[in-house]
This record gives structure tokens, sequence and C-alpha cells, in this order.
């Protein structure tokens, strides 16, 4: 996290802390520059999204150009532009890993299933250090996993929100690794919570489970659940809802841990050598 937006996000806890428990002074007097481990991840993982975020702009103009029919050469030194922030990116996410290496919460993130050194090293881009959260609560909310009027929040023209959108693709992303290993404590945390949502009473136009109403663009009423193969059932809502149960309980057990390290060594930040 930069030195800029780390203290944004400081100065944003301090005025949750103080709305919920009067205790702004207290994170206030916390507020410090952020330190070099930190900082690092921070800076890395921002550099990764900018790269990414030109890669994926890059490789739409050269679908374009191609649907336009333009010769190869046209396209050949663009396409070359899109291998080397290819390598770019490569290049970061070994950095990214080393970094995390480094951390104290090292053996416990190689033992994680479903979050590795990447995934923990995008959480940590995005947040800064995980004792600048008073509870796990706080790091679900930054992280753009609570819901506003029982929908996940959403970005407002003009209006600055309290939670990180790069967060939420983080988490997203997280929750995919967490299905796709197939395995783990977290994976069948998504499956028996799925399983239970499945199971519910159909509410509603669009038989939701969880009682909402999903709609297209055009305002055309959608069925949550639909038939999948086999007699099975499927729904996109349930899917995301049911990984958002098992990020926020891997985020759970990693701000835990990190507290009960950082506590045991009696230190205001979680920098640590590794093992330590």
């Amino acid at each position: 996290m930069s030195g800029q937006n780390a203290f944004e996000a400081q100065r944003l806890h301090a005025a949750q802390e103080e709305d919920v428990g009067g205790h702004g002074k207290h994170e206030a007097q916390r507020m410090t520059a952020p330190d070099p481990l930190h900082s690092l991840l921070g800076h890395y993982a921002r550099l990764l999204w900018d790269i990414q975020k030109l890669r994926i702009q890059v490789g739409n103009r050269i679908g374009a150009m191609e649907r336009d029919g333009l010769p190869v050469e046209a396209t050949a030194p663009h396409v070359e532009t899109q291998k080397t922030l290819e390598a770019q990116e490569r290049a970061i996410e070994r950095q990214l890993v080393r970094l995390a290496k480094q951390h104290l919460l090292a053996d416990w993130v190689e033992a994680c299933p479903g979050l590795g050194y990447g995934g923990f090293a995008r959480i940590v881009g995005v947040t800064g250090d995980f004792m600048l959260f008073p509870n796990v609560a706080k790091v679900w909310a930054y992280m753009g996993m609570h819901v506003v009027d029982g929908h996940a929040p959403k970005r407002e023209r003009g209006i600055k929100g309290n939670w990180s959108p790069q967060g939420r693709v983080v988490a997203h992303q997280l929750a995919d690794s967490i299905v796709k290993l197939g395995r783990g404590p977290y994976r069948e945390l998504y499956d028996a919570k799925k399983a239970d949502y499945l199971a519910r009473p159909r509410l509603g136009d669009s038989g939701c489970p969880m009682g909402q109403v999903h709609k297209d663009k055009g305002g055309k009423v959608l069925a949550c659940v639909k038939a999948g193969e086999n007699g099975s059932e499927t729904s996109a809502h349930l899917h995301n809802a049911a990984m958002r149960v098992a990020v926020k309980e891997l985020l759970k057990d990693m701000w835990v841990e990190w507290y009960r390290r950082a506590t045991r060594a009696m230190k205001p930040s979680a920098l640590l050598p590794a093992g330590a």
C-alpha cells in the first residue's frame, strides 16, 4: 500500500472505530508510516494491477484491429507489446512471492489451501498491515465484502466509498482459487453453504432462496436457480454467495493468526522475520 493510500486506510479505520466504539483517538495514535515490507507489497501489487489493465487494453485493441481486417503487419508491434507486458507481469508476481515469503505468516500461508503466496500478497497489497483493523469485520468491509440493503456495495459516481473496489476483485479471485482447488476446509465450507442455500424454500418472483428478485438490464425477471446437468441445480447468485462465505472465513483465520503472532511478539506491527 502506498504511503498516501496507507494513511487514507488508517484514517478510515480510525473513523469507523470511533463510530462504533469511541476509540477513534486510540486508533489515530497508531497512524504511523507504513513499514517497508507492507509498503513494498502494496506498491508491487498495484504495479501488477496497472500492467494487467494495460495488457488487457492492448489485447482488446489487437482484437479490434483484427476484426477490422487489418493485416498482421499492423498488429505485430502490439502483439510484441502484449508479450512484453506478460513478461513483466510474471516478473512482478515472482517478486510478490519473494516478499510474501519474508512475512511472519509465511509458513501459515504455505499451509493454507487455496491462498498461496501470490494471493496473500494481493490481499496485503490492498489492506496493508492487518494490525490496522481492530476486528475482522473491518477487513471484510474494507475489501467490499459487506452488504448494503441486502446487496453488494456499488461505486457511485462522485461519491468516495469506504471500501476498496480492488479488494473485492482480489476477494473474488481468491474465492475462485478456493473453488478450483477442489479440496481443503474452505472448499468444504463453500460446498456446505451452497447446498444449504439450495435446500432453502424458493421465494418471490425469481424463486430466490434469499428472497431477492433478479432482473436483466431490460427489467425482465430472471430465475435465481436453473436446471443443470444430471438433474442438478445451478445458480450464479448462490455460487457467489457461498464463495463469499468461504473467503470471509479464510480472512477471519488469517486475521486471527496475524494478531496471535503479532501479539505474542509484543510488536505494534506484524513486520517480523519469518519464523519469529
